[in-house]
């Protein structure tokens, strides 16, 4: 009966030890899991994303991104819609040479920053709140992570056993009707890094807006 006891005691206090005590523990904790090799900053691959949504008319539309992280590289390329833009630095290129690709740069950005989570939130301008909660995130209990930026308040819930990132949330700062809300399901691995297969989006009243599902492709358009 002691020997029962005592061991019940070590493994309370394994436990107590190994929960994380912080969001910084929190999130290097996610980053390992997605990121268990350290790749995603040198990651240079095109991958596609089988896409349909509302502001398509929910028509499908394949992806082409081919991404460089180390170059602050990306390239878009939407079959459906016969574009073909690519971004470094502060550069843009039309390899179509019949776009106004200064209506797609946004998508730099935004790729980059939605498929880099959780490893974007160590980039120098986020600012990760100290203050971590406990929440249910898709039945799924979950760590909340906060960060507060200039136009948006983001949300980030971590699933507690083994840290992969559910899904995340943002509000628009002028607006709390404003946002989206974002669900992870399934990884694919590419060159090290585990991304979600599919990301399911809604608006904050909970309306369908689309899907994104994602995989490998070698079809690129910089070598």
């Amino acid at each position: 009966m002691k020997a029962a006891i005592y061991i019940l005691c070590l493994l309370s206090i394994f436990s107590c030890s190994t929960a994380p005590k912080t969001a910084e523990d929190i999130l290097n904790r996610s980053i390992k899991a997605h990121d268990p090799e350290g790749k995603w900053h040198s990651f240079k691959q095109a991958i596609t994303i089988k896409s349909q949504s509302v502001f398509s008319d929910n028509q499908p539309e394949n992806l082409i991104l081919t991404l460089d992280i180390a170059h602050d590289y990306l390239c878009y390329q939407n079959d459906r819609r016969k574009v073909a833009c690519c971004f470094q630095n502060d550069k843009t290129m039309d390899m179509l040479k019949n776009q106004d690709c200064g209506n797609y740069s946004w998508t730099k950005d935004f790729y980059t920053y939605t498929l880099g989570l959780p490893m974007k939130l160590q980039d120098p301008n986020t600012n990760l709140q100290a203050t971590f909660t406990d929440t249910l995130f898709n039945n799924k209990e979950c760590f909340t992570l906060y960060v507060n930026y200039e136009k948006e308040n983001w949300e980030y819930y971590i699933n507690k056993s083994n840290y992969y990132l559910e899904g995340f949330k943002f509000v628009q700062n002028n607006d709390n009707t404003k946002g989206e809300i974002v669900v992870n399901n399934g990884t694919t691995t590419i060159n090290g890094v585990n991304f979600s297969s599919t990301k399911t989006w809604y608006a904050l009243d909970g309306k369908l807006i689309g899907t994104d599902s994602l995989s490998i492709t070698k079809k690129v358009i910089k070598e």
